[in-house]
């Protein structure tokens, strides 16, 4: 019998901010939080936050605390690229199964009309 996938949930951050329209309840540690939580729903799943440059230290020891946290080499390269360091780490971790599954997640989601859409 084949072993069960991992599910490696990928966590792309960047510690500023833009200047997109948010609702008055947003906050990156809330978006933070929410994901740390629905991600404790699958123990077995590996977290990896990839941060395109520095975090906030209160992000940081969160982040340290409920995963494997990197940083982009060169960081920040922007959203594109760490976009697709994000697709690409598949290809820099050869132990990962043809079976197992990635998810990747923007920080912080994005919001249309007041609901969270990945």
């Amino acid at each position: 019998m084949a072993p069960a996938p991992t599910v490696h949930l990928v966590l792309r951050s960047y510690g500023g901010e833009n200047l997109k329209r948010r609702p008055s309840y947003y906050s990156k540690l809330l978006a933070l939080t929410s994901f740390v939580r629905a991600a404790s729903r699958l123990p077995d799943a590996e977290v990896i936050f990839l941060n395109d440059g520095p975090v906030p230290p209160l992000h940081l020891e969160l982040m340290e605390r409920f995963g494997r946290v990197e940083t982009i080499p060169g960081a920040p390269v922007g959203m594109r690229a760490s976009y697709w360091r994000a697709v690409t780490l598949p290809a820099r971790h050869p132990e990962w199964s043809d079976s197992d599954l990635l998810s990747l997640n923007p920080d912080p989601p994005s919001v249309i009309r007041g609901v969270g859409v990945a």
